[in-house]
């Protein structure tokens, strides 16, 4: 039911009800000189908010959902400058979009976190090379210093202790670049062509994932078909490197069906937890070798997907 007012005499305790606020941000405002009972009694010296004062509460509240200060909104009233209000409202129509965009990287990096709890709780099957379709994705590539991959841990140089060192360095370039850290995740090894070519696979960078088209210059990698196989360990019990042996498999596939080699290699990793040792990193990483194949759907690899 509606209160019966004095409109021109009310009580701070009454303003508040009749504007759905509280008291307390009633006499927060009256702290800070934005909105002061403009009806003062001469008998008792009690001040009084008017109904008129109403419009007044309605676009400090409203600014005040859009992100301005007290201060700013101080000058706004009090200035009563249109010209000051509008490079204001300019100002933080840039700052919301700019927070608009990181939480929509957020959630992005939210969706990639759900999906490796997802993986891990329903894995794909593992060890099996297919050949299949994969659609077309925006990355950003960061080249890192070359290297060869190693096929076992005894190498002088194990590839997992080489390959971390190269992510630092697309870490250090990412940031600076001015790109959220929050991109950060999931990095895919980027293998030559012409590199594995030769059989001598040359890491020449990484890929960083970019959905939302950031960055300077992301790369389109073209759909098309893909030899790919799984793995969710990193070393055999040799101690040979999972992904440099499958890779060498998926090249021998290739060369024996007669395909023939489309563009770079890169692995991806399906999955990961925060928690790990190199030896028993706890992650699933998919291999990807683009091809092109005279006829896929008739290879004894070929998987139709989604």
């Amino acid at each position: 039911m509606e209160q019966d007012y004095t409109v021109n005499r009310m009580t701070t305790g009454q303003f508040a009800d009749m504007n759905g606020v509280t008291k307390k941000t009633l006499m927060f405002y009256q702290k800070e000189g934005i909105l002061l009972p403009e009806i003062v009694d001469d008998e008792t010296g009690y001040r009084y908010y008017s109904i008129a004062q109403s419009s007044i509460l309605d676009i400090i509240r409203r600014l005040q959902d859009i992100g301005l200060s007290i201060k700013e909104i101080r000058t706004v009233l009090d200035s009563k400058d249109v010209d000051y209000m509008h490079s204001l409202l300019v100002r933080q129509r840039e700052e919301i979009d700019n927070r608009i965009n990181e939480l929509e990287i957020a959630r992005h990096s939210n969706e990639s976190l759900i999906s490796s709890c997802d993986i891990f709780n329903d894995r794909p099957a593992c060890g099996v090379p297919t050949l299949e379709w994969v659609q077309g994705r925006n990355a950003l590539f960061f080249p890192v210093e070359n290297y060869v991959v190693a096929a076992h841990r005894s190498h002088e140089t194990p590839m997992l202790a080489r390959w971390e060192r190269s992510l630092r360095s697309i870490k250090h370039q990412l940031i600076k670049q001015n790109l959220p850290i929050s991109m950060f995740h999931n990095v895919a090894c980027v293998v030559s062509r012409e590199s594995m070519l030769k059989r001598k696979p040359l890491c020449i960078g990484g890929y960083v994932f970019a959905p939302l088209g950031l960055g300077n210059d992301p790369k389109r990698l073209p759909a098309g078909y893909a030899l790919t196989i799984t793995t969710d360990t990193m070393f055999d019990a040799e101690g040979y490197h999972m992904e440099s042996k499958y890779l060498n498999w998926l090249l021998d596939i290739a060369k024996e069906n007669g395909y023939e080699l489309s563009d770079d290699y890169y692995c991806e990793i399906l999955a990961e937890t925060p928690a790990f040792m190199y030896e028993a990193r706890d992650m699933m990483i998919r291999l990807r070798l683009p091809v092109k194949a005279s006829d896929p759907t008739a290879s004894p690899y070929y998987v139709k997907t989604s």
